[in-house]
């Protein structure tokens, strides 16, 4: 288990799709396998009908509620009840109930034998069989021994928890203490037999979130092929924990082994001692007789809970239920019978009928990859790339119509995870008919610590948008959710969704079936506007037909007024109808946060836009004119600052005297990579070529929105220039920083705006007349090429009516951030967006960047607090200074000047959060 850890360490984010069908196909039959050893153990529990009922008892309460402390307490409810039915306690009672009912219907001539006459239920169900043990085979622990072991045990079981409680108080450095508590509880507390520790383990690494709900789902599908009973398990999830978190995976090995087993070992010595001296009593055989019937109905709870996880495929590694794929249900089916049938026919080993199970289920999954079935994605629980499982308690808090379950915490904070399903189409139901059509998406809420549910004070959601469009709202959350809270304060729930189409969401917006068919299609060249736009025009014919067959009749509702309306939806999940929207939006997110309050401004309760897209082109222009207008700013602003910082800051500086001298300097130097790009050799798996592209759209394009990341670049950009490529290559030349947003951001700017041949030149020549003219006003206009081409090219029919409109007037006025110098949504954007909706007011921090958080500004962090709690908004349009040295600074400089500053911890927090958040190296993705 130790060595299966250590490997799947070091497995990449994606596996082959073969290992994907495999890993599934060994859940399937593990399902199988455990379904029929509970069949079998409920054949010898269910001695009478009560037996009966409380098989069915321990099942179903077993999946309402799940708590390690929840199944010894259903075992034992279910010894109480065998042991007062059995000795009659309540007969008396219920006899006289029964007489009194009798007397009041009519006497027929059924037959009435007494009831005394009648057989004791149970009566001849309490013997046990005798068993002769060897005397040198048995336990020499006398009943006081045992109950020492007992009253020790117990002492330190109270003890480790005592300790785990300060540790999770005092969370630094106690990870692998609270491994081997957790352990060390679970194993104390499980019941049933090893299917059900299974769940429970998930419960208390998953959802801790030490180790990923997918690194779960594959050990768990490889341990059915080891030896040992399920609680080795335990041993693969310490060392792999402990190996996440930067520790030694041969600690947290022995740590969760010592854990799992030793409460086991102690107690079951003790037990054994007590019992020579009790299982002569009468009641406790009674008793054992409803444990053992209620510990059966927890393994069919078991089997259930593993159902719903069995399922794993690249497009939801967390995993999902069998029941998606009918494949898995027949696989399932198989080692069912299969086992069944081995056990009464072959009088082998349990060993042998397992191998037999599992290798025709390798069969079948291979016949299905030999096939090439596709695997079809459906709705995905929470939990996207970051995954945190299926967990273990749904909750539904006052007032709110969906249930949440933990999937985490982030800085001391509860992480809750929930799906909600919105119609295809919210304006005309027609259209999702026949079969009622729908999205799914995804929310990940990031509770706040004084969260209150009382009627009339309940904590209000601030829902979030990172941008995009495309960008993962759950992704958001995980990733900054901890520095945006610090902003915001604890008066508000962190709230955020994938966008339908995006991410999680589901059906996901793809033009490509399947990853391998994206590296296989993908593939064109469009780099060079004039000598590659013939093929890039013949490849975007395919594509665009590709898109809408893949998407079918979905792909149309792909658009930002459905996901507008699809806000709705979620307010009403979260009971937050009446209250309004709470809503902060980052670039792409401010022309969602525009439509919102357009379409729906009597909810429009405290919308903040920061980052702004100009609405009226987003959705009317064929040319998005005005989004790159101050790109070239930025890029003058990164020479001007470099000269100021000088040589011991930016690495670039000794190369010209003046900010003009060094911006066309580097144009010229990048530019030179356009004829003779360089070649680079790292080893013998790590080489290529750097060109013009990379470095100018992967590296300058994308530094432009972060201005603390200047310093890296400067220092990349002098090394390439004195001959050294490598740095260069690493950080912009292996991969293209817009690859990982999938095809959700063609679908969604695509099907907003003026797309398709009706609305574009018609054939190659004609359309480049138009888009050179545009692309040479900026020194980063040919990064749309690609887009314009599939917008022209675009077969998707428009299904929306939105038109942006003047002189709106919302609930409340929205307030509008932005930077002076923004490289994709420029000031003019914001004051268009000022414009549009009355009362609204512009706060402006002067200096670079994408958004507001792109530099620090504690005069940002005060506007927004007093507007998401107050309303309060300034009385005109103001401007904020950047604190402390936003350009060209190293972090450690950074964090030291905010130490010598004399500020309260709030301000503090603050502080640090705003420059975690400026250097956010996540970038939105373009077009």
């Amino acid at each position: 288990m130790f060595g299966l850890a250590i490997g799947i360490s070091n497995v990449g984010e994606t596996l082959p799709r073969a290992v994907y069908a495999l890993l599934s196909g060994l859940n399937a039959a593990t399902v199988g396998i455990i379904a029929l050893a509970g069949v079998q153990l409920a054949q010898k529990a269910i001695t009478d009908k009560l037996t009966r009922l409380l098989v069915f008892f321990g099942a179903a309460a077993g999946l309402l509620y799940n708590a390690l402390w929840y199944l010894p307490v259903l075992m034992l409810i279910g010894g109480i009840i065998t042991v007062v039915y059995d000795f009659r306690w309540l007969h008396g009672p219920v006899k006289w109930l029964v007489d009194a009912a009798r007397q009041r219907l009519p006497v027929t001539n059924q037959d009435t034998q007494h009831e005394s006459q009648r057989e004791t239920p149970g009566a001849d169900h309490s013997q046990e069989e005798t068993r002769i043990v060897p005397a040198d085979r048995r336990l020499k622990i006398g009943w006081k021994s045992g109950l020492l072991l007992i009253v020790l045990f117990l002492l330190s079981f109270a003890a480790i928890m005592a300790v785990r409680s300060s540790a999770l108080a005092h969370e630094s450095n106690s990870l692998l203490y609270r491994l081997f508590s957790n352990m060390y509880l679970a194993g104390t507390i499980i019941f049933g037999g090893g299917p059900v520790v299974i769940p429970l383990l998930r419960e208390y690494v998953v959802a801790e979130g030490w180790v990923s709900a997918r690194d779960f789902l594959i050990g768990l599908a490889l341990i059915q092929g080891f030896p040992g009973p399920n609680f080795n398990f335990a041993v693969y999830l310490g060392a792999l924990a402990a190996f996440n978190a930067g520790y030694s995976p041969a600690a947290g090995a022995v740590l969760a082994f010592v854990g799992i087993f030793l409460p086991g070992l102690v107690t079951v010595h003790g037990i054994m001692g007590v019992w020579r001296a009790v299982r002569g009593w009468r009641w406790v055989r009674s008793a054992l007789r409803g444990v053992n019937a209620a510990a059966v109905g927890l393994i069919y709870t078991a089997v259930y809970r593993l159902w719903q996880i069995g399922w794993i495929d690249e497009g939801f590694e967390q995993g999902t239920s069998l029941a998606d794929d009918p494949w898995w249900v027949v696989v399932t089916a198989t080692s069912y019978v299969g086992g069944s049938a081995a056990k009464r026919t072959w009088r082998r080993s349990t060993r042998d009928t397992l191998l037999a199970v599992l290798f025709l289920t390798i069969c079948l999954v291979s016949y299905r990859v030999a096939s090439g079935a596709s695997f079809h994605v459906r709705a995905l629980r929470c939990s996207h790339s970051h995954g945190r499982g299926d967990p273990p308690l749904a909750v539904t808090y006052p007032g709110e119509q969906i249930a949440w379950t933990p999937c985490g915490t982030l800085a001391n904070r509860t992480l809750e995870c929930s799906t909600i399903t919105v119609p295809m189409d919210h304006f005309n139901a027609s259209n999702n008919q026949p079969g009622n059509k729908n999205f799914t998406i995804p929310l990940l809420r990031l509770r706040s610590p004084n969260a209150t549910t009382a009627a009339g004070a309940r904590t209000p959601n601030l829902l979030l948008n990172p941008g995009g469009p495309g960008g993962s709202g759950t992704e958001f959350i995980y990733r900054r959710g901890a520095q945006l809270a610090a902003i915001v304060g604890d008066g508000f729930h962190l709230l955020s969704f994938d966008p339908r189409g995006v991410n999680g969401s589901r059906p996901a917006a793809r033009c490509y079936p399947t990853r391998d068919d994206r590296r296989r299609l993908a593939a064109v060249r469009d780099k060079k506007p004039v000598e590659d736009s013939g093929e890039l025009w013949a490849w975007t014919a395919n594509f665009v037909q590709a898109c809408r067959d893949t998407m079918g009749e979905w792909g149309a509702y792909v658009n930002t007024p459905q996901t507008a309306a699809d806000m709705n939806s979620i307010l009403e999940a979260v009971g937050q109808a009446d209250e309004g929207l709470y809503y902060w939006g980052f670039s792409y997110g401010t022309l969602l946060g525009q439509t919102y309050a357009s379409m729906f401004p009597d909810r429009a309760t405290r919308v903040i836009i920061d980052g702004v897209v100009n609405q009226f082109d987003w959705y009317d222009s064929l040319l998005d004119r005005e989004s790159l207008a101050d790109a070239d700013r930025v890029f003058e602003g990164f020479a001007d600052e470099c000269v100021k910082a000088g040589e011991e800051d930016c690495a670039l500086a000794g190369l010209a005297k003046s900010k003009e001298e060094l911006a066309t300097l580097v144009v010229e130097r990048v530019e030179r990579l356009k004829d003779d790009p360089v070649g680079v050799y790292v080893n013998n798996t790590l080489y290529g070529v750097l060109d013009y592209w990379a470095v100018w759209y992967n590296g300058v394009f994308p530094a432009l929105y972060k201005p603390a990341i200047w310093k890296d670049l400067a220092s990349n950009l002098a090394l390439l220039f004195r001959g050294n490529a490598t740095a260069a290559f690493l950080a912009y030349g292996r991969d293209g920083v817009w690859d990982d947003f999938g095809d959700a951001t063609k679908f969604i700017t695509i099907n907003d705006g003026a797309s398709g041949a009706a609305r574009w030149p018609v054939d190659r020549v004609g359309l480049l007349d138009q888009l050179l003219p545009f692309f040479n006003q900026s020194l980063f206009g040919g990064i749309e090429l690609n887009f314009y081409f599939s917008k022209q090219a675009w077969v998707i029919p428009r299904t929306h009516s939105y038109a942006p409109k003047r002189g709106i007037k919302t609930a409340n006025p929205l307030l509008v951030l932005t930077t002076t110098y923004d490289p994709v949504c420029p000031l003019i954007s914001a004051r268009s967006a000022n414009d549009a909706f009355e009362g609204s007011r512009i706060v402006e921090v002067k200096g670079y960047g994408h958004c507001s958080l792109a530099v620090p500004s504690m005069c940002i962090a005060r506007h927004v607090r007093d507007f998401l709690y107050d309303g309060k908004l300034p009385d005109d349009n103001v401007q904020c200074e950047a604190d402390g040295k936003p350009y060209f600074s190293k972090p450690e400089d950074e964090k030291a000047l905010v130490d010598a500053l004399s500020l309260g911890e709030e301000e503090r927090r603050i502080r640090l959060a705003q420059q975690e958040l400026a250097r956010d190296s996540w970038l939105k993705p373009w077009r």
